[in-house]
C-alpha cells in the first residue's frame, strides 16, 4: 500500500494478507497509510476485504481524521460515504473537523460539516477548545468564516470556556480578531485564569500584539487605570499616551496604590509618560509620598512640583519635603518661593 502497488496489494488480500490490526510502529494499518496518500482506488480496495474504517494508531488517530490532517479530501469522501464516525475523536479528544480546522483545509472543512460533523464538540480534557478556537489561533481567516455560522456564540462568554477572542490574539492574526467581533463576540469576553487573563486586553500584553489594540476599542472594549498599570509595568509608553488620549479613567481609589507601585519601576523612563499624565488630570500630589519622593531623581521631584499649587501644599507635604531637603541633595527650584515657606534652606 505504501509503495501504492494497488495490483499487489489485491493479490495479497485475495491470498488471505489481514487487512486490519497494526502493520507498523506507530499502530497504522494500511487503511491509515492509503488515507494518507489520497489513494482513494486502494482505500475502496481495503474497505471491500473488510478493512475497519475505524481502526487507531497508538495516537487514537483514524484514518478519517489522517485524512482531515493532511487534507486529502477525496480520502476524506470516500471514507465518509462508508459510513466513518465523523465526529471520532483522538487521545486528546482532538477531532476530524478540530485538526481541519487548525490547518486550514477548507474543503475537508466544508465536507465535514456537511456530513454533520459537531462544531460545537469540545476537543481538549479541559472542555473549552472548538474547532474556531484552533481557526482563529492559527490564522485560517477563510475557515473562521466557514466555523461562525455553525458554532455556539455561548464559548465567546461562558464561565470556565475560553472566548475564540482570545485565541485570535494569542495568534496575532487581526483579520480573524476583527471577524469574531464582527460576527458578535464581545471584545472584553470572559475572565480567563487558564491564561491569567482578566480580559483579552490582558493577552494583548502578554503576547505583545498591539495591533489588536485599536481592533478592540473599535468593538466597544472599555479601558481603565489597570491598562495604564500595564503599560507602565510592560514600559510601552506610545501604547500608555494612547489610552490617556482615548480617555481611558484616570487610577483613584482601590486602583491607586498598586498603580503608584507601577510608576516606581518606570521610574526612570518618566520623560514619556509622566507629562501626558498630569496634562490628562491626574492629581500630582499622589506622587508627593515617602516612597516616591525618597526614590525619584531630584529633577523629577522638581519636575512633580511644577504641576501642584507649590504655594499651598497640603502640610503633611510641606513636612516631608522639608525632611527631604535635609537628608538628601534635592532643593527645590527658586521660582517655587518654598525657602522661607518650608524652612528650607538654600542649597
Amino acid at each position: 500500500v505504501q509503495c501504492g502497488h494497488k495490483e499487489v496489494a489485491k493479490l495479497l488480500l485475495e491470498n488471505g494478507a489481514h487487512v486490519n490490526g497494526s502493520q507498523s510502529c506507530s499502530d497504522w494499518n494500511p487503511l491509515h497509510q492509503a488515507s494518507l496518500m489520497g489513494r482513494t482506488d486502494i482505500l475502496q480496495l481495503l474497505l471491500e476485504h473488510g478493512a475497519d474504517k475505524e481502526c487507531v494508531d497508538d495516537f487514537g488517530i483514524t484514518p478519517t481524521f489522517i485524512a482531515a490532517q493532511y487534507g486529502k479530501s477525496k480520502s476524506l469522501n470516500m471514507l465518509l460515504l462508508n459510513g466513518t464516525n465523523v465526529n471520532c475523536q483522538a487521545k486528546d479528544k482532538a477531532t476530524p473537523l478540530f485538526i481541519a480546522a487548525q490547518e486550514g483545509h477548507n474543503e475537508c472543512v466544508k465536507l465535514l460539516l456537511s456530513n454533520r460533523a459537531d462544531p460545537n464538540l469540545y476537543c481538549n480534557d479541559d472542555n473549552w477548545q472548538l474547532p474556531i478556537h484552533a481557526a482563529a489561533e492559527m490564522r485560517r481567516s477563510t475557515t473562521l468564516e466557514l466555523l461562525l455560522p455553525v458554532t455556539d456564540p455561548s464559548c465567546g462568554t461562558q464561565k470556565g470556556k475560553v472566548s475564540p477572542v482570545y485565541s485570535a490574539i494569542y495568534g496575532g492574526d487581526k483579520d480573524c480578531l476583527e471577524k469574531l467581533l464582527m460576527n458578535g463576540y464581545s471584545p472584553e469576553a470572559q475572565n480567563c485564569p487558564l491564561f491569567e487573563c482578566e480580559s483579552p486586553m490582558c493577552m494583548v500584553f502578554q503576547r505583545r500584539n498591539f495591533e489588536a489594540v485599536p481592533i478592540l476599542l473599535k468593538f466597544g472594549f472599555r479601558l481603565s487605570s489597570v491598562h495604564l498599570q500595564d503599560c507602565l509595568v510592560h514600559k510601552t509608553f506610545d501604547l500608555f499616551r494612547y489610552f490617556l488620549s482615548q480617555h481611558c479613567t484616570l487610577p483613584s481609589g482601590n486602583e491607586l496604590e498598586a498603580f503608584m507601585r507601577s510608576t516606581v519601576q518606570a521610574e526612570h523612563d518618566c520623560e514619556k509618560w509622566l507629562p501626558d499624565l498630569f496634562l490628562a488630570g491626574f492629581d500630582p500630589l499622589n506622587f508627593l509620598n515617602v516612597a516616591w519622593i525618597g526614590s525619584a531623581a531630584n529633577d523629577l521631584v522638581n519636575f512633580t512640583l511644577e504641576f501642584t499649587n507649590w504655594k499651598r501644599l497640603p502640610p503633611d507635604v510641606e513636612n516631608l519635603l522639608s525632611t527631604h531637603t535635609k537628608a538628601s541633595t534635592w532643593s527645590p527650584k527658586k521660582h517655587f518661593d518654598v525657602y522661607t515657606q518650608y524652612g528650607i534652606p538654600d542649597k
